[in-house]
């Protein structure tokens, strides 16, 4: 884990663009979800399996992601050969494709849910697919905050995981629910089962106002988490995923002095978890510098 600290945050501003991640919002992007009219007929292979079952945990994902997530699992499956089944899956209907289109063009690698007929697909291995319906109801933004949260969880950030599952109390006053629950972008678990890590992926469209609901949201299911429809430690850490290290340090800057004491907040940011060998390598915990040379490392920030 890497520290990061104020003067940090003012160099930010100053760091020249980087190449966008494939999960950044882009200017007038929309979603687009490919419908099939007449579905083909479809052979299933192990691969085929594999594909389907990693979607009903990851929910959505791209043909890179499913490289990456297989050869970590130790599969020799090559990415050509991926995405070879991923559009014949989708032109049998186990699938659905979508893409994401800007003024530009595509902003991103397309990615894939999962249809029809390979939900009752994993049904019939006894497999329960959640969330359908949520899926159904995101747009562009939606789907790429779960991507970006899917690629830091694939790089092996934690074991057993959730993506997208509400967490939330019984408050006794039926008015009060929207405060005692919040949906992170994935939960981990550690082996007793116990949620000790919540990744929560923020867009540069997402509001500040929204994400300090959420913080806030979190703060407060935790402090009663006897009563939550999980099991959470005592001891957890909360992971904001930025779009890139100027978002990163923009981010820092607006939250941590509010929510950095009432909880444990990690940092990173999308390009970091795609070149870092290590996951734990690609967080930054954030430290006020009080050495001595503090003040002067903050004067000579812009132009370290």
């Amino acid at each position: 884990m890497k520290k990061i600290y104020d003067y940090d945050l003012n160099a930010g501003r100053y760091e020249p663009d980087a190449k966008r991640s494939p999960f950044a919002i882009y200017n007038g992007e929309a979603l687009r979800r490919f419908s099939v009219d007449r579905p083909t007929g479809i052979w299933l292979t192990d691969l085929d399996k594999d594909i389907c079952k990693a979607l009903s945990t990851y929910l959505v994902l791209t043909s890179d992601l499913l490289y990456r997530l297989f050869s970590n699992q130790g599969c020799s499956y090559e990415k050509k050969e991926i995405q070879t089944r991923l559009a014949k899956l989708s032109q049998s209907a186990y699938l659905q494709k979508l893409g994401f289109e800007s003024d530009s063009g595509y902003s991103a690698s397309k990615a894939y849910v999962l249809s029809g007929r390979g939900i009752g697909y994993l049904n019939s291995m006894g497999i329960r697919y959640r969330l359908g319906g949520y899926l159904a109801a995101q747009d562009h933004v939606g789907l790429k905050r779960i991507l970006a949260g899917n690629q830091l969880l694939i790089a092996g950030i934690c074991d057993s995981v959730r993506v997208s599952g509400i967490v939330m109390i019984e408050p006794k006053n039926e008015h009060e629910r929207s405060f005692h629950l919040f949906r992170p972008t994935a939960t981990c678990f550690n082996r007793n089962n116990e949620a000790y890590r919540f990744i929560e992926a923020v867009r540069r469209t997402t509001a500040y106002e929204d994400l300090q609901n959420k913080l806030e949201r979190i703060v407060n299911v935790h402090k009663r988490r006897s009563r939550a429809n999980i099991r959470i430690c005592e001891e957890i850490s909360v992971v904001l995923i930025a779009e890139d290290y100027r978002h990163m340090c923009e981010m820092i800057a607006k939250v941590h002095k509010e929510y950095g004491k009432k909880l444990n907040l990690l940092y990173t940011y999308d390009l970091a978890i795609y070149s870092s060998t290590e996951p734990e390598d690609a967080l930054f915990e954030y430290s006020q510098d009080r050495s001595s040379n503090s003040f002067l490392k903050k004067l000579l920030a812009p132009y370290l």
